[in-house]
């Protein structure tokens, strides 16, 4: 028999402190067999799978021979949010540029034929999140065949299937390995498939793992030291002064004049020049965040640490913090002295001030997303821009819109304020206000404002309840 794969040792801990949680020698893998390995949870029977594909490796191994390997995880790491196709032929991204999405005629009908020969070819076009568990597992197979492997692993994948089900894609398995020669390894601690179904059993020992968890990570440090620094900032306000008592009184006192308590207030208001201000107000935030948001999302990308290239995304973080340490009032001064006086100096004030501030919630967000089909995808030698955009982005569109309309929020009150230095909008009207004690008039200013933004934020809800609901996950 054909070896597809040949190890004179494999090894393999996770730090010097533990013993191996793997140490095999002389472990071979042949061509159209089938090969169960068992053993009990912590024995290493994943550590063992990834040994074998590659996504992890140790001095302690010595590896011969290694055919192509694909591996179909317990939880499959499949890209829900995509089609059934495009899940099966994201498997041929490896033989692809860089940032080439496009897959020939041929590539699509190899993988329609792997999706009728795993019992799908009415599920092509359908969302991966719509299907069952065992359709999902189809999918799973479909896609490292399409990816031409000696090896396919499985990793306990036949564990959350009903146990009819679970035999029923064994034996496709079986099947679709006399047609492609494939050798199959299969983990499991339980016994779902029996030893008689495998041409050769493997059994792990459970292995000593010590060291795994070490030392909790507590924050009581940080909360002492938190709050000796608002005790010693407390105590230098005293020193220089601060009366806590009476400032507090004379906030309340100032707070009851911006109350507009009686109609008069609300009548006497001039409404044309204020809710003309107001809209100037929303149309500076809008178009500012929009503008922001074009040049935001690529940024981000670029920034994140999936994007790594030559340390490029610390540069653009390093870019992008100076653009947020200067504050939007200060880039409106500037545009201001720019430009004119006028929104205009307001909406690129706001659009520079977005880059800086949303690229930066965009790429954390990017980066707290599960990063396992990403990974995945990068294990199948996909470029980091192909895994992206097959792996992240059909999930992120919630995080993009969330993120849209809180900084269109933040813009609106930013704009509020612009007005200040010239920009235009309610923040000229509010400044006015103040300057003339007109508190009450001043008042009712701040309270459209709220009113706006609550209506922006139930906006932000609903919309993100929408997509939510649409995503059928």
């Amino acid at each position: 028999m054909k070896p597809v794969f040949k190890a004179s040792t494999l090894a393999f801990k996770y730090d010097q402190n533990q013993s191996e949680i793997i140490q095999i020698s002389d472990f071979v893998l042949f061509e159209n067999e089938t090969v169960l390995l068992q053993g009990p949870s912590g024995a290493g029977k994943s550590t063992l799978l990834r040994l074998i594909e590659g996504s992890i490796t140790s001095k302690q191994s010595k590896i011969e021979i290694r055919n192509p390997v694909h591996l179909i995880y317990q939880d499959l790491r499949l890209s829900v949010e995509i089609f059934v196709l495009e899940n099966v032929l994201s498997a041929v991204l490896k033989d692809k540029n860089f940032y080439n999405l496009q897959f020939t005629k041929v590539e699509k009908e190899k993988a329609l034929n792997l999706i009728e020969q795993v019992g799908l070819s009415d599920y092509a076009l359908q969302k991966v999140s719509m299907l069952s568990g065992g359709q999902k597992q189809r999918v799973a197979i479909a896609r490292a065949l399409m990816s031409s492997p000696d090896i396919l692993l499985g990793d306990e994948c036949f564990n959350q299937l009903d146990l009819n089900i679970a035999h029923e894609i064994f034996q496709l398995i079986k099947t679709l390995q006399n047609e492609y020669k494939f050798c199959f390894v299969l983990t499991q601690h339980g016994n779902a498939i029996t030893e008689d179904h495998f041409d050769r059993t493997i059994h792990l020992e459970n292995k000593s793992s010590k060291g795994l968890i070490e030392n909790k990570y507590h924050f009581r440090y940080e909360f002492i030291f938190c709050f000796i620094l608002v005790l010693a900032a407390l105590i230098l306000f005293n020193k220089n002064g601060f009366d806590a008592t009476d400032s507090v009184q004379q906030s309340v006192d100032l707070f009851y004049k911006f109350l507009p308590l009686n109609a008069e207030a609300w009548l006497g208001i001039p409404w044309s020049t204020t809710l003309k201000a107001l809209l100037s107000t929303l149309q500076m935030a809008t178009l500012g965040t929009f503008l922001g948001f074009i040049f935001s999302v690529p940024l981000a990308i670029m920034a994140s640490n999936m994007m790594n290239y030559s340390n490029m995304n610390l540069i653009l973080r390093f870019f992008l913090m100076i653009i947020r340490t200067v504050p939007s009032l200060v880039w409106a001064m500037i545009f201001v002295a720019a430009v004119g006086i006028g929104p205009v100096a307001g909406v690129f004030a706001l659009s520079i001030y977005s880059i800086g501030y949303m690229t930066k919630l965009i790429y954390e967000g990017l980066e707290d997303l599960d990063q396992k089909v990403f990974m995945t995808y990068r294990q199948m030698k996909a470029s980091r821009f192909q895994s992206f955009w097959f792996a992240l982005k059909p999930v992120a569109k919630p995080l993009l819109v969330s993120n849209f309309i809180f900084m269109l929020e933040y813009n609106f009150r930013a704009a509020s304020i612009l007005g200040v230095v010239g920009a235009g909008g309610i923040g000229q009207e509010l400044m006015y206000a103040i300057e003339w004690r007109k508190f009450d008039y001043a008042g009712i200013l701040i309270i459209l404002m709220a009113i706006c933004v609550c209506i922006l934020d139930l906006i932000s809800q609903y919309v993100r309840n929408k997509i939510k609901k649409n995503r059928e996950i």
